[in-house]
């Protein structure tokens, strides 16, 4: 007969929510600490007691990795208590004693659209850092009734991330725990081991020593943002940003500059070929013409290699310059970064995906004055537009403080 380690104090409180009078119960902290599983039992056993309500949502990340874990994770406790239960992959609802536990991958705009309008009982979001700020607020939103509860499990991330600053600095739940390894009593020290030595760094400190901080050798250490457009602001231009992936991210950024020569980016976009579904080129241009919106732009630039998309809004025949942007990075990151720098260029705080980025968008620790290949899509789009109308001008080779040369 398998034997199962006892649980742990943290372990312990986060199952027990389920009989606390609070809303949210949040359980940060390291891999293999053991948060997710607990959590998922607290939330199971909660709603296995109001049955009442007879819709739940399980959310996350990645669809395919909930229904590998935690779909697991939970028949294995309906099966512990005798439950009967079954799995219909077309609506991805797991119903287990007549209660329904519907199961979305919060990735994307369509996410959200797929729980828009429904009366939720409560709801259990994993690895919620990696999900949009619009679709967790829109998860909770839904949870309809005075004893709704929410169950939330993360790794952390940077200081500026939208959950830890919005809602663990601000203190909108009722408990929380920081999980390290050792409260996962499961785990033996030749584990524990192995998944120390799989991190270092900043990397360590998130996924191992359960701290919220920003990255090493982040390129853009300094940058503001702001709410509003200042009034009566003296437009001279609006320009967009694009970086294209047929498989991977297509990003817009939007950028004002006014009249006296400072800039404010005000909107972003993203499609996911990998996560999202798939989008032709003619899908791009109309998703480009709903954020254009009403604003008049000036120029469109574009990554170099997008051939195929400058076509088809060639032959859409839209009412901007299309100019394939210069796509020297060093140059365009030091000229993007004495914006940022100055204070010359401002972010709206409602582009999260852009801000996201700025927070983890780093240098190459082995390749001198190479950036890591990875959360750059917003941030070329960026660089497109300033260092190509920067050089243009005379403007790209701008001295800058000595710790950024």
């Amino acid at each position: 007969m398998e034997e199962y380690a006892p649980f742990s104090e943290k372990q312990r409180r986060a199952i027990n929510f389920c009989q606390e009078p609070g809303y949210m119960y949040i359980a940060q902290g390291a891999i293999r600490s053991g948060k997710t599983y607990s959590a998922l039992l607290g939330f199971f056993i909660y709603t296995q007691s109001i049955t009442k309500y007879k819709l739940n949502i399980v959310g996350g990340r990645n669809l395919r990795a909930m229904k590998l874990e935690m779909l697991p994770t939970l028949q294995d406790h309906a099966n512990t208590m005798g439950l009967t239960h079954h799995y219909d992959k077309m609506d991805n609802m797991w119903t287990c004693n007549d209660v329904k536990y519907l199961f979305v991958a919060g990735h994307n705009y369509q996410s959200e659209q797929r729980i828009r309008s429904l009366s939720l009982g409560s709801g259990f979001c994993d690895e919620v850092t990696l999900v949009p700020e619009e679709f967790f607020k829109h998860l909770t939103s839904r949870l309809t009734y005075d004893d709704s509860k929410i169950w939330v499990t993360c790794n952390p991330g940077s200081k500026r991330h939208w959950f830890k600053e919005g809602w663990i600095d601000a203190e909108k739940y009722d408990l929380i725990d920081t999980f390290y390894m050792d409260d996962n009593a499961s785990l033996g020290e030749k584990v524990k081991e192995r998944n120390r030595s799989l991190y270092s760094g900043v990397f360590k400190k998130r996924m191992i020593d359960a701290v919220w901080c920003n990255t090493d050798g982040i390129i853009y250490k300094e940058w503001l943002d702001y709410d509003r457009l200042p009034t009566k602001l003296a437009v001279k231009r609006i320009d967009i940003g694009v970086d294209y992936g047929v498989s991977s991210i297509t990003s817009f950024v939007k950028i004002i500059t006014a009249k006296d020569g400072k800039r404010y980016i005000t909107d972003n976009y993203q499609h996911n070929g990998e996560e999202d579904d798939n989008k032709t080129d003619e899908d791009l241009a109309s998703d480009l013409m709903k954020f254009v919106g009403g604003d008049k732009i000036n120029t469109l630039y574009y990554d170099p290699t997008a051939v195929s998309f400058r076509n088809t809004l060639r032959r859409k025949k839209i009412p901007f310059i299309l100019k394939a942007a210069d796509n020297e990075v060093i140059g365009g990151i030091r000229t993007t970064m004495n914006q940022f720098y100055s204070g010359n260029m401002k972010v709206n705080k409602k582009c999260k995906h852009i801000i996201r980025e700025l927070d983890i968008y780093s240098w190459h620790e082995e390749i001198p004055d190479k950036p890591i290949k990875e959360n750059d899509h917003h941030m070329d789009a960026i660089r497109y537009v300033i260092y190509t109308q920067d050089k243009v001008a005379g403007l790209g080779l701008v001295r800058l403080p000595s710790y950024m040369q």
